[in-house]
């Protein structure tokens, strides 16, 4: 019971301010005390707990606005087995609200999530007296995304490079995935999003912690081969009836490198660093006299010497959310003579000319003569950059290089 409630046995909160029903330290169960519990002991979940990053979406905002009118139910009381037909029932018995007007699901297990369609019937039932002569005893709470989790902000930000990557894997959202246990990627490079260097993968992320940043990770990728029997005659079966033994996948090692850390934590009263003066303020912040004396962040540059291509490192910025990125140089070919030229990156899109593919080479010095093909205009957002890519690549017949 170590760091737990020693009434609902969460982790979130002390008993002292624990506004849930009593759960049963023998079973895990509501509504009964160990005691006089006679299920036998739940056995400890098996296998290890691991640490994950979900990235946020536009579709966890939507369900947040959609569960604003939206209650959690749990059944007080020594009540096992109780179904959402049983909470339908007791909704239009006592608080006379029909089933159209509230959708009611099951949740975690020992709960009900029951949305409603008008907020002031949230609001009524909320604050209801328990009613007298109902079968049930629902305790209410109102939905809050923080009510069984913890705010825990990331405060290390850091720069990597993700090697040996596959060509055809080369996204943002495998990245992510091969992050996932300790990193949330917040800015790719955009040489790794436009696949002009597949030498490494560019990200700045947010770290949970430095520890938990992997260096190597074994990566599988499940291969899309319909089944088949070479060299034996074809089966009379349909696909649902065929028994699948395994699933081919391709498996490959992925190297992390550290290039670069800022560490947003807050100087310690006990740190022993110069210009520390060991006090801190009424609120626990060390005063202003140690912050022009103690570095914020701490920065860490783990590159070493300059990269492969012989180019600087980025650098992650103090301030602000943006990475010095370099724009990736960019190539095109002439749509007359096919004669390659720079691209530059500030102009409309180029317009492609039909030309005869059999037809007689016209003089390379038409170059000069008509409008040098350019690209749209790249945004700051490296994901419209990675949408407007196959554009600028169709402009070229292969073979077509990016330099």
């Amino acid at each position: 019971l170590v760091g737990r409630c020693f009434n609902c046995l969460w982790s979130d909160h002390v008993a002292a301010a624990c506004t849930f029903a009593a759960r049963c330290l023998r079973c895990h169960r509501e509504g009964h005390q160990a005691r006089f519990c006679k299920r036998p002991r739940s056995p400890d979940p098996p296998g290890r707990s691991e640490l994950r990053i979900i990235p946020r979406t536009q579709e966890m905002g939507v369900a947040e606005d959609e569960l604003a009118n939206t209650l959690v139910a749990r059944v007080g009381g020594a009540v096992p087995g109780v179904s959402i037909a049983q909470v339908a029932s007791h909704f239009g018995r006592f608080f006379q609200v029909r089933e159209q007007e509230a959708l009611i699901r099951c949740y975690m297990l020992d709960g009900f999530l029951i949305s409603f369609a008008d907020g002031q019937v949230t609001d009524w039932v909320l604050h209801a007296l328990q009613p007298s002569g109902a079968d049930l005893m629902l305790v209410f709470q109102r939905w809050r995304c923080q009510s069984r989790a913890v705010f825990s902000p990331l405060r290390y930000k850091v720069l990597l490079s993700v090697e040996n990557l596959l060509a055809h894997v080369w996204l943002v959202d495998s990245v992510q995935t091969i992050l996932g246990s300790s990193c949330l990627v917040s800015e790719p490079s955009l040489h790794s999003v436009s696949r002009t260097d597949l030498s490494r993968f560019l990200v700045a992320a947010w770290a949970v912690h430095l520890d938990l940043i992997s260096c190597e990770v074994e990566c599988f990728v499940p291969e899309l081969k319909a089944p088949s029997c070479e060299g034996l005659p074809p089966l009379l079966l349909r696909a649902s009836e065929l028994i699948l033994s395994k699933r081919d996948a391709l498996q490959f090692s992925v190297v992390i490198r550290l290039l670069e850390i800022h560490d947003f934590n807050l100087p310690s009263d006990s740190d022993d660093s110069q210009g520390s003066s060991g006090s801190s303020g009424a609120d626990g912040l060390p005063r202003a006299g140690t912050t022009h004396l103690t570095p914020w962040p701490k920065i860490y540059n783990l590159a070493g010497g300059p990269s492969s291509s012989r180019e600087p490192w980025p650098s992650l910025p103090r301030t602000g959310g943006g990475v010095s990125w370099s724009l990736p140089a960019m190539t095109a070919m002439c749509a007359t003579c096919h004669v390659v030229l720079p691209m530059t990156l500030a102009s409309p899109a180029p317009v492609a000319v039909a030309r005869p593919p059999d037809g007689p080479q016209p003089d390379p010095a038409c170059c000069c003569a008509v409008e040098k093909p350019t690209v749209c205009s790249v945004s700051d957002d490296p994901m419209l950059v990675e949408a407007q890519l196959p554009s600028v690549l169709e402009l070229a017949p292969p073979p077509f290089s990016l330099c």
